[in-house]
């Protein structure tokens, strides 16, 4: 038989922590030390769509921007269409124009 916690005492949130006394993997993202090796060229394609529509798309991006600034990576990110978009534009809800921006 599975054990339940007592709900009545909440779990601690590593994050609620004082920086120094968290464990490795939940510093922040600030905190941790650039490094130049590591640093690349990225194309990404960005297919906003059902589900994931242009407004979560454009808060992705900007993580991937602070990204590029913070760790020196550069993306290059190709839109295409999916979707109902995609379907009101080419009457087909994955054209090969998306296709071809993914395998590109």
């Amino acid at each position: 038989m599975r054990a339940f916690r007592d709900r009545a005492t909440p779990l601690p949130c590593p994050f609620s922590l004082p920086v120094q006394q968290r464990s490795a993997e939940h510093q922040p993202l600030t905190d941790l030390p650039i490094h130049s090796s590591a640093m690349g060229e990225f194309t990404i394609a960005v297919l906003s769509g059902d589900g994931i529509g242009p407004e979560v798309m454009r808060q992705a991006i900007r993580i991937l921007r602070t990204i590029e600034r913070l760790y020196g990576h550069t993306f290059a990110l190709k839109e295409a269409l999916v979707g109902g978009a995609a379907y009101d534009a080419h009457q087909c809800h994955l054209p090969q124009e998306t296709i071809d921006v993914c395998e590109a």
